[in-house]
């Protein structure tokens, strides 16, 4: 049986409970793109999640060249799922659901991303931390769906930029490439399936915009 959601973000892996999803904590820096991953801790084979998430009030999903929205699903624990995006909706609330596209196909492995979302934090922004609610979350495991009740609170620590992250940060936008599928080099990420990798080397992985 799955088990219920996780309370409050623990730093040590080994204290979240199986079956339950998680995010990150996630730092940003006022006027600046940064992206909130969500995890799944989980012992069952879990086919579909289900989620409403509530972002404080100087933060939005971001938006591509096109227009649209930016997520996309981690390909490591992709195993023929798609990804939906709903939002904003009042107070913050946005609905995520991530769903299987064949008869059986549970996500991959048992720890780790299974989704992430970019986010624009607003440059009149404070520092200091802000909650971003995980709640309605649903778990389908061998065609049975669980519902969890009650509310996962996570954070957003918005920090005072240093030479060394604003340094950082415009290096790390500069080393990274941008393919269609037809494997034409794009200026930013486009409306369906994109391409992206380091300049440097490392994996490529597919994002991808709605």
């Amino acid at each position: 049986m799955l088990s219920g959601i996780v309370p409050a973000l623990a730093q040590n892996i080994a204290e979240i409970p199986d079956n339950s999803i998680y995010t990150s904590d996630a730092t940003a820096n006022p006027g600046r793109q940064f992206v909130l991953s969500f995890r799944l801790k989980n012992s069952a084979d879990v086919e579909a999640v289900g989620l409403h998430f509530y972002l404080p009030e100087g933060f939005n999903i971001a938006k591509s060249e096109g227009e649209s929205k930016v997520y996309a699903m981690n390909a490591g624990r992709d195993d023929s799922h798609s990804l939906m995006v709903s939002g904003p909706h009042p107070a913050g609330e946005y609905r995520a659901s991530v769903l299987n596209t064949k008869s059986y196909g549970a996500l991959v492995g048992h720890e780790g991303e299974i989704f992430n979302v970019t986010l624009e934090a607003a440059e009149t922004l404070a520092y200091g931390n802000y909650e971003v609610r995980l709640e309605q979350v649903e778990l389908s495991c061998l065609g049975k769906t669980v519902s969890q009740d009650g509310a996962y609170t996570g954070k957003i620590i918005v920090a005072a930029p240093t030479a060394v992250s604003e340094a950082a940060a415009n290096a790390a936008a500069s080393e990274v490439e941008i393919y269609g599928t037809n494997g034409i080099r794009q200026s930013a990420l486009r409306p369906g399936i994109n391409i992206v990798k380091g300049v440097n080397g490392g994996k490529a992985r597919a994002v991808t915009v709605k």
